[in-house]
């Protein structure tokens, strides 16, 4: 029996149990931004299938494809979402919304045809054959991410469009979590940490 070409994709992935984020009262805590649970999937956490000693568990575990959509939108104090004008108040309120995203995960970085002459394959019941081998070589793409910041005006009552932002989706989470970014014109670091 012949097969069509095989092509194989070989790199190990596994899922971690340590995660970046726990959700404490519906937001990650300790992160600078507030960012709901709606997120986690977009911070590729999920319950995954895992089985020791034959036994199986649903644990929640982190992967690296992280995948925002168009108009998700955070704030750097939760207060933003229980009090708006409270929270234009405070020092440096900050929004975020995101414009574009390709996710971050594992992209091809090179195809290879390495046997070209037919190959047998053997399993239980028939043996088979195939053309050719391809094995394609992947690595980690950090992705890309364009957002816009919004500040308060000077009345404190609405907010504004203040810059675009592009950088990977890798960095768009490290700002999450940590409120500041390096900024490749100034050449230093930003904080968008809210001051209360």
């Amino acid at each position: 029996m012949e097969l069509p070409d095989l092509e194989l994709v070989s790199r190990k992935v596994e899922r971690s149990e340590h995660l970046i984020a726990k959700f404490v009262d519906g937001y990650a805590a300790g992160w600078e931004f507030a960012v709901p649970d709606v997120f986690k999937e977009c911070l590729d956490i999920k319950k995954t299938t895992k089985t020791i000693d034959k036994k199986t568990f649903q644990i929640v575990t982190q992967g690296i494809v992280y995948n925002f959509g168009e108009g998700d939108t955070f704030y750097n104090n939760k207060l933003a979402y229980e009090n708006w004008l409270e929270f234009l108040k405070g020092k440096n309120p900050i929004a975020i919304q995101v414009e574009f995203c390709s996710s971050s995960g594992y992209k091809t970085k090179n195809t290879k045809t390495t046997i070209t002459s037919p190959i047998e394959i053997k399993d239980n019941s028939k043996n088979k054959t195939v053309k050719s081998l391809k094995i394609q070589e992947q690595s980690i793409d950090k992705g890309y991410i364009k957002i816009q910041i919004y500040k308060p005006n000077e009345e404190k009552n609405k907010i504004l469009k203040d810059r675009i932002l592009e950088m990977t989706v890798f960095d768009f989470v490290s700002l999450l979590q940590n409120g500041k970014f390096y900024d490749k014109d100034l050449k230093q670091y930003v904080s968008y940490k809210y001051e209360g």
